[in-house]
């Protein structure tokens, strides 16, 4: 759950080497350092010729990278004790709503101040790049990223040295989406679509309530698909434009500004939903559905899994127990 906290499309990929480089395995004692280090360097020497800038303006990128990753990691600290403290506080017996509404609260702050963080990035960033260039970090970022996942997945016994692609203007003409990365165009569906009966026994709430959400879900979810194909329209857009041999400013600068667009809507369009499932649920019910969604997603990736949980798991009250419809909490944690 820690890390869905929700990322933007450029910010994260314009940044998306502070996630991917703490995730390597160290090498091993007596090695060239770590695989961290190993791709920061890569980084330096090939950032200016991927994106056609000076030695000093990748120095400077840089920079601000390292200083952005400082502040994500402790936003992410942050953000993992908040919600062991949300465990600790549903394990009790009668939890309360007080105490469970407040660290909600702290949680949906974290998540503001991460996607504010991200936009402060993007923005120093712009300063530095035209357009074009911009573009060209993207698609190199994206094509670093794979390559360092590839690379994490080999396992220290089989790790190999870095080689990210290189080349000025590359770009791949297989990709045919918007990055799977960005937690702002990230797809909901991915969590099996549940019966009220289990909305019922998991969350304690009554067949009004949980039929409600499932209406408000149903309801979002082609608003959401919408979004996802426009944005995957621009991102294809955008790499048809950069395949030409010189991209002009303009037309890359409007595609860029037409995916900013589509990541505002979307995170308007969930901020509504948001506002909608916490007016009809208590903060402790908020609570029992943010464990729901978490564990139906876990119990969706094992091959073996014959279907969702039934029982209420962590600190669900009987059905009859739900607090009327129409309390509108604090906040909700950031969802799926």
């Amino acid at each position: 759950m820690y890390q869905r906290i929700s990322y933007s499309l450029l910010g994260l990929i314009l940044a998306v080497t502070a996630w991917a480089a703490p995730a390597f395995p160290q090498a091993p004692p007596g090695g060239q350092g770590s695989f961290q280090e190993q791709f920061l360097q890569i980084k330096r020497k090939q950032l200016g010729p991927a994106l056609g800038v000076s030695q000093q303006t990748v120095d400077q990128l840089l920079e601000i990278e390292q200083r952005y990753k400082a502040m994500r990691q402790k936003l992410f600290q942050d953000s993992k004790s908040e919600f062991k403290r949300l465990q600790q506080a549903m394990h009790q017996a009668s939890p309360s709503d007080r105490e469970v509404g407040a660290i909600l609260l702290a949680i949906k702050q974290k998540q503001q101040e991460d996607q504010n963080l991200h936009q402060r990035q993007v923005q120093e960033e712009e300063t530095l790049l035209t357009p074009v260039q911009l573009a060209r970090n993207i698609m190199y970022q994206k094509r670093l990223l794979k390559e360092a996942r590839s690379v994490k997945g080999r396992g220290p016994r089989k790790a190999v040295p870095l080689t990210p692609p290189a080349g000025p203007r590359e770009v791949s003409r297989k990709t045919g989406a918007v990055p799977a990365e960005s937690g702002t165009f990230q797809e909901r569906e991915s969590t099996p679509v549940a019966f009220p009966p289990q909305l019922e026994k998991a969350l304690g709430v009554n067949q009004q309530t949980a039929a409600q959400l499932l209406e408000i879900r149903q309801r979002y979810r082609p608003l959401r698909q919408q979004l996802m194909a426009e944005a995957k329209n621009e991102f294809l857009r955008l790499e048809q434009v950069m395949r030409q041999p010189h991209p002009a400013d303009p037309d890359v600068k409007n595609i860029l500004n037409n995916i900013r667009k589509k990541e505002q809507e979307m995170l308007a369009l969930k901020q509504r939903q948001d506002v909608e499932e916490t007016a009809i649920l208590t903060p402790v019910q908020q609570a029992r559905y943010l464990m729901f969604l978490i564990t139906s997603r876990q119990v969706a990736k094992e091959p073996q899994s014959q279907g969702l949980p039934l029982d209420g798991g962590i600190g669900t009250k009987p059905a009859s127990r739900n607090a009327p419809p129409g309390m509108a909490p604090p906040g909700r944690p950031p969802g799926p």
